[in-house]
């Protein structure tokens, strides 16, 4: 029995963008200010995160396997014992991994961001805080693939000929074939994970 099997796996592109936990604490006050003055506390406060991704992947698997052991003849003999063939397996597997993208984005603002406050101000004094605090995470990811599988078995056990024969004794056998084909394509597949605490 013939037995042909063939793998082919393609390891597709694998990008992972990971940013650090971010911590910021920023703090501002006006204390003890003179009187009639002007006291003016900014806190601009921010995280931002920009990640861009982007995948092109190209697969083009071309199998042909053809196996044969048919087209056997016993002809023109007295006695002969036939035609006795078969078994014939055949497989093929094609996986394919493309632009598996894992994104995973986290800030952390441990201290609570931007504190502002007026304290102990003086008379007739003009004291303000502004505070701007924000967290901001811009995430593009581009995923692109072509594939195409071009799978082709043929398998044969048949043909096969005992003619002419004055005694064929078992005349014609044949049979046992099997062909199998497996296809798993998994392309574009993205995760995007955005945390912000």
């Amino acid at each position: 029995m013939k037995k042909i099997w063939g793998a082919l796996l393609g390891g597709g592109m694998l990008l992972a963008a990971a940013m650090p936990a971010l911590a910021s604490d920023t703090k501002c006050v006006n204390r003890i200010t003179g009187p009639f003055s002007r006291n003016r506390c900014v806190v601009k406060d921010g995280q931002s995160a920009n990640v861009n991704t982007a995948q092109f992947a190209y697969v083009n698997n071309n199998v042909a396997i053809r196996a044969n052991t048919g087209g056997n003849t016993s002809n023109f003999n007295t006695i002969t014992g036939g035609v006795d063939t078969g078994g014939i397996e055949a497989g093929v597997k094609l996986v394919t991994y493309a632009n598996n993208t894992g994104v995973y984005v986290t800030q952390v603002d441990e201290g609570g961001g931007g504190h502002g406050s007026n304290s102990i101000t003086g008379p007739f004094s003009t004291n303000t805080v502004y505070v701007n605090d924000g967290q901001n995470a811009n995430v593009l990811t581009f995923q692109k693939a072509n594939v195409n599988n071009n799978v082709n078995i043929s398998a044969n056990t048949g043909n096969n000929k005992c003619n002419f024969n004055t005694i064929c004794k078992n005349g014609v056998e044949s049979g046992d074939v099997t062909a199998g084909v497996i296809v798993k394509n998994m392309v574009n597949n993205a995760q995007v994970e955005v945390t912000q605490l």
